[in-house]
């Protein structure tokens, strides 16, 4: 970001604006991640907000790109506390997250991995579909809905849906031992 008052002012009303939906994403981002013994809501926002305005030129284009790119910033700070955290204990005591419990599907809810192996297996999809990757990364950790995202994509809903469906059964399939 410049350090002229134009833009400290945009930040600080982007800031005052996203911070209640921020928290709201912070939150169950955490309680998924069962992180909340290292880190809790408020410090994730807080953490998440000084690495997007250290971003140079930092200008969200819309609300939607601004909580998909916010998205990304979360998931890159829970991954490095877990993996901190399992450093610290010698892999030990590594927590379990579901894939998305609220939009599992149900012959499929008891299916949980670890948020590093959770990680890993995002980041591979990523390589090879790109955008599959972008879906999940956006309604997972961004807690944007399949409007929100296809708005950010330049897609439909309905290919939303279908790619998040498939990118589902991907990681499944990734992390099924």
């Amino acid at each position: 970001m410049t350090v002229d008052s134009t833009s400290e002012d945009a930040a600080d009303a982007l800031w005052e604006t996203a911070y209640a939906d921020l928290k709201a994403i912070a939150h169950l981002r955490i309680r998924d991640a069962h992180a909340a013994r290292v880190i809790d809501t408020t410090a994730l926002v807080h953490e998440s907000w000084l690495k997007l305005t250290a971003v140079k030129h930092f200008k969200p284009q819309n609300r939607r790109r601004f909580f998909a790119y916010a998205a990304k910033t979360m998931r890159s700070i829970i991954i490095d506390i877990v993996k901190n955290q399992s450093r610290a204990k010698r892999g030990g005591g590594v927590a379990e997250v579901t894939l998305d419990p609220s939009a599992a599907l149900p012959d499929h809810a008891d299916l949980i991995a670890e948020p590093i192996r959770l990680d890993e297996a995002l980041r591979e999809l990523e390589r090879g579909m790109p955008r599959l990757g972008q879906v999940v990364e956006m309604r997972y950790f961004g807690g944007l809905t399949e409007i929100e995202i296809a708005d950010v994509l330049g897609v439909t809903e309905r290919t939303v849906r279908r790619e998040w469906e498939k990118a589902q059964l991907i990681l499944r399939e990734m992390l099924v031992d």
